[in-house]
C-alpha cells in the first residue's frame, strides 16, 4: 500500500464501538498491531468480512443489506476501481491463507466465491 495513513489491519464490525445513536464513537482492539499505508484498506477489510458474514451466517445474524451497500458506496467514491480491486486481492489470499490454517472446505470456498466476485 502506498500512503503514510494509520491502518488497522482487523477492521471488523466487533472492532467498532457504536454510540446509542448508531454513530460510530471509536475503534478498538489493535492488538493485530498498524500498518502504514492508505487507511481505506481497512474499509476494503470491513467490507469483506461483511460480505463474508453475508454469505454464511444465519439469517437473524447476517449485516443488513444497506450496511454492506453503504460500505461499497463509500469505497466506490474514495478509491480508484484498480486500487480497489487489488485491496480486495490482498484480502482475499489473506483469507484464504487463514482458512487454510485454521478454515473449514466451506470458508474456504466462500472465500474463493467473494474473491472471484470483484476480480472478474
Amino acid at each position: 500500500m502506498i500512503g503514510d495513513d494509520l491502518v488497522h489491519v482487523d477492521l471488523t464490525v466487533p472492532n467498532v464501538l457504536f454510540d446509542s445513536e448508531g454513530n460510530i464513537s471509536g475503534v478498538v482492539d489493535w492488538n493485530y498491531g498498524v500498518a502504514r499505508g492508505d487507511r481505506r484498506f481497512g474499509l476494503v477489510k470491513l467490507l469483506h468480512t461483511l460480505s463474508f458474514d453475508a454469505a454464511t451466517r444465519p439469517a437473524d445474524a447476517r449485516p443488513t443489506p444497506g450496511a454492506v451497500r453503504r460500505v461499497e458506496q463509500v469505497l466506490a467514491e474514495c478509491l480508484e476501481p484498480a486500487t480497489l480491486q487489488r485491496y480486495w486481492a490482498h484480502q482475499t489470499l489473506n483469507m484464504l491463507y487463514v482458512s487454510l490454517q485454521w478454515g473449514t472446505e466451506k470458508a474456504f470456498t466462500t472465500y474463493l466465491d467473494l474473491g472471484e466476485s470483484r476480480l472478474t
